[in-house]
């Protein structure tokens, strides 16, 4: 039983570092092409990215299937694969974000910071229109803190495995495929 196991674990990681570092490139050439355009920060940006993942979980998943399972593959299994994928492209986003970040676009940060002050204020407001400018600078403070290029890495290395989870939720249902053998 162990054997089967490690070499199954063994099984999924090549291939899921394989499309891992597709879904990662492709991400990477998207924010470049968005930081040349001189909007680094587009919501259109937030929207292709999550295309990109969607879509590259849901090809990876299904090429796993029929390229290293026989056409079949079990929920779990399915479920399994996307996480690992995820963790792998989280583990390339957040090397990425740190050196795109830290030394590619620096200025990026500061239309980061800009837009935590201005969503602070407005979230803020809206929840309590008697906040007072004290509370809001605590918190634009505290949020400030975490916005640092090595921190917001390690947030991705923590989110892309989090979002394969939720999205393979839903995409496993539509890869597994059991094998007539054995129902």
């Amino acid at each position: 039983m162990k054997n089967t196991i490690e070499n199954t674990s063994q099984d999924m990681f090549k291939p899921a570092l394989n499309y891992a570092l597709i879904i990662s490139v492709v991400l990477i050439i998207v924010d470049l092409i968005f930081y040349l355009a001189g909007n680094p920060q587009a919501n259109m940006k937030v929207y292709v990215g999550y295309a990109i993942v969607i879509g590259g979980f849901s090809y990876a998943a299904v090429m796993f299937r029929n390229e290293y399972n026989g056409g079949f593959i079990t929920y779990g299994k399915s479920l399994g694969f996307i996480v690992v994928t995820g963790l792998i492209t989280g583990i390339i986003i957040a090397i990425w974000t740190y050196v795109y970040l830290a030394l590619i676009a620096p200025e990026v940060m500061e239309i980061i910071r800009e837009k935590t002050i201005e969503n602070a204020y407005a979230s803020a407001y809206a929840i309590n229109p008697n906040i007072s400018d004290a509370e809001i600078d605590a918190i634009i403070d505290l949020q400030l803190r975490i916005q640092k290029p090595g921190i917001l890495a390690a947030m991705t290395i923590l989110g892309y495995p989090i979002q394969a989870l939720l999205f393979g939720l839903i995409i496993s249902i539509f890869v597994k495929k059991k094998n007539p053998e054995f129902a």
